[in-house]
């Protein structure tokens, strides 16, 4: 395994060295972990965070069309491309569901039925949030956007 040594720019950095892990990196994305997820009925409870398109150059999709999805973060998007769509089901997201990511990622959040309900909705510039259908609700009425951006809804519903 290749070895980097650090140039002793301080006392604490005098022959210290670290492995480059050259080996195990690779540029582009593994292909094996650019699946698509598809649920149909069920619970999937996820410890802390679910990732959709986390890495540059990767894609992740994730379709909730019944049953019951826990997770205490959602990113949909990143540097990769990431992508949720619930047709069904109940998404409960404990802390942050953050749609969108930076440069050149993206992230969208489809909704036509079902309910969503999240502590906190934050939807960046590269994000989209389509709701056509269901219900979402978040109980610290925390849904902040990227400057400029606005909510746009197909039909006009009473928001909890």
């Amino acid at each position: 395994m290749p070895v980097r040594k650090y140039r002793p720019t301080s006392p604490g950095r005098r022959f210290q060295s670290v492995s480059t892990f050259e080996e195990v990196t690779k540029k582009t994305p593994e292909k094996s972990l650019l699946v698509s997820l598809r649920q149909t009925g069920g619970r999937n409870a996820v410890a802390r965070t679910l990732f959709l398109g986390f890495m540059a150059g990767g894609s992740g999709t994730y379709e909730l069309r019944g049953g019951t999805l826990t997770a205490g973060n959602i990113y949909v998007g990143g540097p990769g491309t990431g992508t949720f769509n619930q047709s069904g089901g109940t998404s409960t997201v404990t802390e942050t569901l953050f749609v969108g990511g930076t440069d050149p990622g993206s992230g969208t959040f489809n909704m036509s039925w079902g309910a969503l309900q999240a502590g906190n909705i934050v939807i960046m510039s590269s994000g989209a949030f389509n709701i056509n259908g269901g219900s979402v609700v978040a109980p610290d009425r925390s849904a902040r956007f990227a400057w400029g951006l606005e909510l746009r809804v197909a039909e006009e519903r009473q928001l909890r």
